[in-house]
């Protein structure tokens, strides 16, 4: 009985956690799609060891500036979201610089978000 209950919480909590992020991405509660991209980015921002609360600050910063569903002009959003420690420090959500593999991997991930 104990397992079984703890199996309910844990399928709660992930539901919960899962309207979150939805939420955080920009999509409504029931869109599934937030979901999905949910679970491609976060080992993405595990593995290159980010800043979460920087990381969507400036997340925030890219659905501002590029408002519009249309745009194509992924690579600036990526940039709006690396920030650049040369020009202002702390503007990066990343502890270090990104790889070229794991610029493509952010790159992939905003035109699936896009």
């Amino acid at each position: 009985l104990i397992r079984e209950e703890l199996g309910n919480a844990q399928e709660i909590f992930q539901d919960e956690i899962e309207r979150v992020f939805r939420s955080k991405l920009g999509f409504e509660l029931e869109e599934e799609i937030g979901s999905d991209l949910w679970r491609d980015l976060e080992p993405l921002i595990r593995e290159v060891k980010t800043d979460w609360t920087l990381f969507w600050r400036r997340l925030t910063m890219v659905m501002k500036e590029y408002s519009s569903l249309d745009s194509t002009d992924y690579a600036d959003m990526l940039d709006l979201l690396m920030g650049n420690d040369e020009v202002k420090a702390g503007s990066s959500p990343f502890y270090e610089a990104l790889n070229e593999d794991y610029r493509s991997k952010f790159l992939e991930w905003i035109r699936m978000w896009r």
